[in-house]
């Protein structure tokens, strides 16, 4: 998976957008409105809390991390929370299979990204998936 960033010409919009090896992604709309927490972060565990993120929109890491550049979304396990107040979280792990010690033997090791806007009920951050075709 390769995080993307985007700003307009103007720095008055942001965008970040997660894409794996098959073309899926998630994208989130990355404006701040008021006085709402949004963003997103990468944990080990899906009830890791952010104050445990690996990665988050605070740290920014590098679009070709070779950590995270080996997983891949599992689209069908999407997990959906309401927050504390309006709002909520949305979930999605990233998973890698490989062969540590190449004697055929799958380890399967998860990552799950989280996007989260938790608010008063006036303002939304727009989160699009889907999966990018070259044609």
């Amino acid at each position: 998976m390769q995080i993307f960033y985007w700003t307009s010409d103007d720095g008055a919009n942001e965008k970040v957008n997660f894409v794996d090896d098959d073309n899926n992604f998630v994208g989130i709309d990355m404006d701040p409105q008021c006085y709402e927490d949004f963003g997103w972060y990468i944990t080990r565990n899906l009830d890791d809390a952010k104050d445990a993120a690996l990665y988050s929109n605070e740290s920014r890491p590098d679009k070709y991390s070779d950590t995270i550049n080996v997983y891949r979304f599992d689209m069908a396990r999407k997990v959906v929370r309401e927050g504390p107040d309006e709002g909520g979280e949305v979930i999605w792990p990233l998973t890698r299979q490989w062969c540590p010690k190449r004697d055929g033997v799958v380890v399967v090791q998860e990552m799950w990204l989280h996007l989260y806007n938790h608010h008063n009920g006036y303002y939304s951050h727009t989160i699009e998936t889907g999966v990018m075709f070259n044609l």
